[in-house]
């Protein structure tokens, strides 16, 4: 079966009207050459036609098939919204927690957490926003989000960097949590970029 982005370059030879009658006896094509047909009516600045609802008889009862349409915010997207948007701010809560203490360390270790606390605060701020347009389905919310998560995997890398050269015995104690944030960031960018509900809810990133 050939992929999504496959089928959307066979598809962009296709007049407007021929895809939308795609829509129209749905059942005869596979979700990919739906997803793929969505994706070039969505560049052309076009409404897709939204999947019909075809009602069967079979036997003495009827049955219904609704093709999917991952049209809207929802499954892994809306999770990602989540993130954001709630346990965003409740990481910046826990950096403003490490300022508590800041009085007990050097002045190596002061700049470093202000350092630290004002970079993460401003990457969770900018995170909610960006959570918040996906949600709305805004134009290019796509690129803010893997904007983001390019930001947070370097300032994560940045930050255990700074920790193994002026602080190392300090390094066991948040290595895991450091490396779990840039693997969960890995994951979230990758699914960005290859996710299908996010190239048919915005078709133009």
């Amino acid at each position: 079966m050939p992929s999504v982005e496959a089928l959307t370059g066979m598809m962009e030879s296709k007049p407007t009207e021929e895809l939308n009658a795609m829509f129209q006896d749905p059942g005869t094509w596979s979700e990919e050459a739906l997803a793929a047909a969505r994706i070039v009516l969505g560049e052309r600045g076009a409404a897709p036609v939204q999947p019909v609802i075809v009602n069967q008889a079979e036997g003495y009862g009827n049955s219904v098939a609704k093709r999917f349409s991952p049209t809207e915010v929802g499954g892994w997207l809306l999770l990602y919204c989540v993130r954001l948007c709630v346990f965003g701010p409740v990481r910046i809560m826990g950096l403003l927690g490490e300022l508590t203490d800041i009085d007990k360390a050097s002045a190596l270790g002061r700049g470093f957490t202000y350092a630290e606390v004002g970079i993460g605060t401003v990457l969770g701020v900018f995170g909610v926003i960006v959570g918040a347009k996906v949600w709305k389905k805004r134009e290019g919310s796509i690129f803010f989000a893997r904007l983001f998560e390019i930001s947070m995997i370097t300032f994560l890398v940045v930050e255990f960097m700074f920790m193994a050269m002026f602080f190392s015995s300090a390094v066991p104690k948040v290595a895991g949590s450091l490396f779990a944030g840039v693997i969960t960031s890995v994951i979230w960018f990758a699914y960005l970029k290859k996710s299908v509900r996010v190239k048919t809810v915005f078709p133009r990133g």
